[in-house]
């Protein structure tokens, strides 16, 4: 295995990727959302087409890993009666959408949020040349939650409390008003689409976005609001957000989910957010992988699929984070990948960082008021300081001097 491969474009459920573990099929839920229903539904299918675990993505997805191909059809099937997959590949890659889990019933993220999807659903929309990853954002509440996520176009408030459409990469966005605002992402979606600069169906909004000053029909005046602090496991306006072990549910833990709620939204946060939850939350630490409590270390840890279900990945990623997950430092925050791709996460954004390649794997220490530092070792020498570390050695994480 050599160095890793950039696939440049993103699986759906329609279109999957073959993966280490079978095929991985992504599952895009209409407006962030999932009903009881279909929490039960995807759960009965991780099980009996996967191998019985959900990841939940940073794009507000989720995804079943280890169909076998012959199996592909039938799930497909399934998703369509519990109405969760597009009518065809086409419509699927352009529908990279995520809500602000916040929404409340007709305000002004959830009426665009509907108005989006459904021009996103028109299969003679001229979008044929957007990158497979491209995707929008809708954070309309007071103050953006979503800017940390990776979108290409965002509908979110300025600094004066109005709607803007902005281009990520941009401070500044194009005052729009609530009818206008999805005609004025999909005119931007398709100025982009239509880029000569945009090669090989791979780029993204932010490597461009300096070239939109040549058209005037885009006028980015307007600052947008600075973005909220992340949200943290508990009790929010619309629920309650729960925390997710590394990202990921068993099959059993989704349909014991569904017996306890009317609805989840999903978000990018390795949470999800129980619709109108009233009961104790407490009630949840019985579902498997489901954190209530805030200062679970294991809200602190990223980390990547890894081997053996990714044919990439040179590390065990979340038998890694789960040993080191004891000995993480109240405050610090970690980020494990398997390979230089660096899936799942912003390595820069973490205190600690463990990166693997073929040669080895490189750790990244940010001590407080220092820049990163850097060492590297070979798989044999890492393996070794890890097992020192899980009997109590400090070597990765050394209090600050």
């Amino acid at each position: 295995m050599g160095d890793p491969v950039v696939k440049g474009w993103c699986p759906g459920a329609l279109k999957p990727m073959q993966s280490g573990d079978g095929l991985l099929v992504r599952i895009r839920p209409f407006k962030s959302r999932l009903n009881a229903d279909q929490l039960a539904g995807i759960g009965k299918l991780a099980r009996e087409y996967g191998n019985g675990l959900v990841d939940f993505s940073r794009r507000s997805n989720l995804q079943l890993r280890g169909v076998l191909p012959e199996n592909h059809a039938p799930l497909m099937a399934r998703l369509q009666s519990l109405h969760l997959i597009d009518d065809n590949v086409l419509v699927e890659s352009r529908r990279n959408m995520v809500v602000t889990p916040f929404w409340t019933d007709g305000d002004d993220s959830d009426v665009i949020a509907a108005r989006l999807e459904k021009a996103l659903l028109d299969e003679n929309l001229h979008l044929t040349g957007l990158p497979g990853k491209f995707g929008f954002a809708v954070d309309c509440g007071p103050l953006p939650v979503l800017s940390g996520m990776p979108a290409d176009i965002r509908i979110e408030r300025s600094a004066q409390g109005g709607l803007v459409v902005r281009p990520d990469g941009s401070d500044f966005g194009i005052s729009v008003q609530l009818e206008t605002a999805v005609d004025m992402a999909v005119s931007l979606a398709r100025w982009f689409s239509d880029l000569k600069e945009i090669k090989a169906g791979r780029g993204r909004m932010r490597q461009y976005v300096h070239l939109l000053p040549e058209n005037a029909e885009f006028m980015l005046t307007e600052a947008s609001a600075e973005p909220a602090v992340m949200p943290a496991v508990g009790w929010v306006q619309t629920g309650f957000l729960a925390g997710l072990e590394l990202g990921q549910l068993t099959a059993a833990g989704l349909i014991a989910l569904s017996e306890k709620v009317d609805a989840v939204r999903l978000t990018p946060w390795r949470m999800l957010c129980l619709e109108h939850y009233s009961a104790d939350a407490g009630l949840l630490d019985a579902i498997d992988g489901m954190i209530t409590n805030p200062d679970c270390p294991l809200m602190r840890i990223a980390a990547c699929t890894g081997s053996p279900a990714c044919p990439q990945g040179w590390l065990d990623t979340r038998k890694l984070a789960r040993d080191l997950s004891t000995s993480l430092p109240l405050g610090d925050s970690l980020y494990i990948s398997g390979c230089t791709k660096k899936c799942a996460g912003q390595s820069e954004a973490f205190t600690h960082a463990m990166i693997a390649a073929q040669s080895g794997v490189t750790v990244y220490n940010k001590q407080r008021n220092a820049p990163f530092s850097s060492e590297h070792f070979s798989h044999e020498e890492f393996k070794e300081k890890t097992t020192m570390h899980i009997k109590g050695d400090t070597f990765f994480f050394k209090e600050s001097q």
